[in-house]
């Protein structure tokens, strides 16, 4: 009894601790719990209490970044709990407490699994159906990110009601944060009720006013005017903040003395604090260890990011731009050993299994002109040396190569362009309702990039149904994005026989059929001319990644031999199971195994002068879970980026091409980081992989084309060179082929515009 007693207080202490930043005691109060807890001879009451402790340790380590350590905690609870029924009840409210939690991180998808648990365990209970629905509600409105009429009168019934000064602050503000999100709604009573909540926390609950500073960290009001109360109340949000200690709060703060100075026009000293709040992110990001936690948790770091971003474009500082757009992909590559493994089988339902856990290198800076605005800002613990921007670009596109960056965030497209002796940034509006938002809505409802658009869609709509359809949108598309100066360039190039190097950076690029894009002149053929007709595209991987590839050794050749071709690997392709012509190991079902594949790559070794062929399924969307589907299992990138370094279990040659769906992984993770499939076969040997950015479909044209690009990846031209030519040539028959040809047969550019290439220049 009295070590259940102790148990109690260093438990209580443990949740103070953790109410006012203090991880570290809040961790050891925990640790001395724990076996006292454990003596409890009541076997109920021992799952309770270990149940509920290990819930808050999962919080704490979540706060301190130590994923892999949070998740443990929160299984455990999990366990402890739902080991006796007659804990239903307890089981049921910690579910409840773990989907707010998660919920309040916004990581809705998973606090819609824990909401689920709490309906199913407590939901028939009275006192427990309206909190549920409470949360379902919250959670759908999140999603939608709307208001309705009737939630705000929800709110003022419970201000009206609340009858201390703690309710009425909690209500105060949920009512005020509310009204905000209104359209045409009273600005002055939102940030009246706000103000009160703000007064009334600011002295008794560290936590709960930082919470309530957040309306100066959604991205959502960043043209609103705010009140002038807000300046004292964000500085002291920033004081009390670094008295925490805690990173999370620090970048928030940062970032809320940003947003309030930018709205006052002060952008010397908002720059200071966003750089600051850009930072911190970036720190926790690195610290974080599961790439969906990564991209969850990054939403502040994307928000300090547009308020640099717009602080740039209002300078006209490309440089500044540039670094912030670089920045974005976090520049860290993975570290240490396969991860996911470890979590097979932990509950919440399969959550482990689909995180993308792995540790991460020292992050790079990336210097513009010699300088980073923030390498300095920097802790040295998380932060390696800088890396050259203008030497990445040289490495990717070659000396005379220009460097387009585009990176979208809530309804606006940042872009910067740099390269001859030019340089120039901007922003364009693609809200719903703008040519360009609306452009990019049919884009996506008609492209194979939309994982809920059927065949139907895609068939009849503009990349598909006709050559006419296709030019205007994509004409339409290249007006609004082009930038002018890059624009200027591309039209002195058509038809001049030297196209531009053009280097690409971001995450339109991923999504968006660039090679398409019109630039308002004719080509030769009288048709628009398209970027293609004038430009070499390259996606650029991030500088982390292309410091490490450009250290791979080159050979001249006449020739690359198609050392290895792993086709059709599962057997169920109906049409892509053709081995090139050349091959030398061909791979197919049922022989195409993981083991099979290693053997035949270790015969070559890292980087040999010769192209690998893949034509099969890629399963994953960018992290380290992603893979090739061989026969038996998947060999994941998290497989091969563990085996990479001087002697590699998994080599791969110069040269990789792969015909497989989304095999890209260009749009990134987590928090911009490159760790999918493409991204390790370039660490693991490859100089140049072609891959491609969305689903494509087997059909007889996706085979003839995927065999004409191979033959071409064979000569010692440059691989994006040699997929330019292919593209080019499809282009030049989509525009001579009439209106309901037969789809399958078709040269449709959804199929063939989804390759691109990235590495280095051959």
């Amino acid at each position: 009894m009295f070590d259940r007693a102790r148990g109690i207080l260093s438990a209580n202490a443990a949740l103070k601790a953790y109410h006012r930043g203090d991880f570290d005691t809040a961790l050891r109060k925990i640790r001395a719990s724990e076996p006292l807890f454990a003596t409890e001879p009541d076997a109920r009451q021992r799952d309770r209490d270990l149940g509920r402790l290990h819930q808050l340790a999962g919080q704490v380590y979540m706060q301190r970044g130590s994923v892999e350590e949070a998740l443990r905690s929160f299984a455990r609870a999990e366990e402890h709990l739902e080991k006796d029924p007659r804990n239903v009840r307890h089981y049921g409210e910690a579910m409840h407490d773990i989907a707010i939690y998660f919920a309040d991180l916004g990581i809705g998808s998973v606090a819609e699994i824990y909401i689920e648990k709490a309906a199913k365990a407590v939901g028939h209970l009275p006192g427990y159906v309206d909190q549920i629905r409470r949360v379902r509600e919250d959670l759908a409105e999140r999603g939608q990110r709307r208001m309705s009429a009737a939630s705000i009168e929800g709110f003022r019934h419970d201000l009206e009601s609340a009858r201390t000064d703690a309710d009425r602050a909690l209500h105060s503000y949920n009512l005020g944060a509310a009204l905000l999100e209104v359209d045409g709604a009273d600005q002055h009573e939102a940030f009246t009720h706000i103000r009160l909540a703000v007064n009334y926390y600011a002295t008794r609950d560290r936590e709960k006013f930082l919470t309530t500073l957040s309306i100066l960290t959604d991205s959502r009001h960043r043209s609103r005017s705010f009140p002038a109360w807000l300046d004292s109340a964000s500085q002291h949000g920033l004081r009390v903040a670094r008295e925490t200690a805690n990173p999370r709060h620090v970048a928030n703060a940062e970032l809320g003395r940003a947003a309030f100075l930018l709205s006052c026009g002060n952008l010397d000293d908002a720059l200071t604090h966003a750089l600051a709040a850009v930072a911190r992110n970036n720190e926790i990001s690195a610290r974080t260890e599961a790439s969906a936690l990564r991209l969850f948790s990054n939403m502040g770091g994307e928000a300090a990011r547009e308020v640099a971003l717009q602080i740039a474009c209002a300078r006209h500082d490309t440089a500044l731009a540039a670094e912030l757009m670089e920045s974005a992909r976090l520049q860290v590559l993975p570290t240490g050993g396969p991860t996911a493994e470890r979590y097979r089988g932990m509950s919440p339902a399969g959550l482990l299994t689909t995180l993308g856990t792995t540790r991460v290198s020292r992050m790079r800076p990336i210097a513009v002109d010699g300088f980073s605005h923030l390498a300095s800002l920097y802790a040295e613990d998380v932060a390696g040396t800088p890396l050259s921007f203008d030497d990445y670009v040289r490495q990717v596109g070659g000396e005379d190569a220009w460097w387009w960056g585009a990176w979208g965030f809530n309804e606006r497209i940042y872009w910067c362009v740099r390269g001859g002796g030019e340089a120039a940034c901007g922003f364009l509006d693609a809200a719903n309702g703008t040519e360009l938002g609306d452009a990019f809505e049919t884009l996506m409802n008609a492209s194979l990039v939309n994982d809920d658009a059927t065949a139907a869609d895609v068939l009849n709509g503009p990349l598909s149904s006709s050559y006419h359809a296709e030019e205007t949108l994509s004409t339409l598309l290249g007006h609004h994005l082009i930038p002018p100066i890059l624009r200027a360039e591309l039209l002195r190039r058509v038809g001049t026989g030297n196209p531009l190097q053009l280097v690409l950076c971001g995450t339109l690029f991923a999504v968006l059929p660039t090679t398409l894009l019109g630039i308002e002149t004719q080509s030769p053929d009288r048709h628009p001319a398209r970027l293609i007709d004038a430009a070499v595209p390259r996606v650029a991987p991030p500088a982390a990644l292309m410091d490490y590839v450009d250290r791979h050794p080159t050979f001249p050749v006449d020739e690359l031999p198609l050392s290895v071709a792993c086709v059709d690997p599962r057997g169920d392709l109906q049409f892509s199971r053709l081995v090139p012509p050349g091959t030398e190991i061909a791979l197919t079902h049922p022989g195409a195994t993981p083991q099979a594949l290693a053997i035949a790559l270790r015969r070559l070794g890292p980087s040999h002068p010769s192209l690998f062929y893949y034509s099969g399924h890629a399963s994953g969307d960018g992290d380290v879970e992603s893979g090739l589907a061989l026969q038996g299992s998947l060999v994941t990138a998290d497989l091969i980026f563990t085996s990479a370094g001087d002697d590699p279990a998994l080599p791969f040659p110069s040269r990789v091409m792969l015909a497989a769906c989304a095999s890209s992984g260009a749009g990134g993770g987590g928090a911009g980081e490159w760790f999918g499939l493409s991204s390790a076969i370039l660490w693991a040997g490859a100089r140049q992989v072609v891959a491609t950015n969305w689903r494509v479909w087997d059909t007889p044209f996706t085979s003839r084309f995927d065999l004409d690009l191979a033959d071409a990846l064979r000569r010692p031209e440059d691989a994006a060179t040699a997929l330019r030519a292919v593209q080019l040539k499809w282009l030049h028959r989509w525009r001579s082929t009439p209106q309901g040809a037969d789809p399958g047969e078709s040269p449709l550019p959804v199929i063939w515009a989804s390759y691109i290439c990235m590495g280095a220049r051959w």
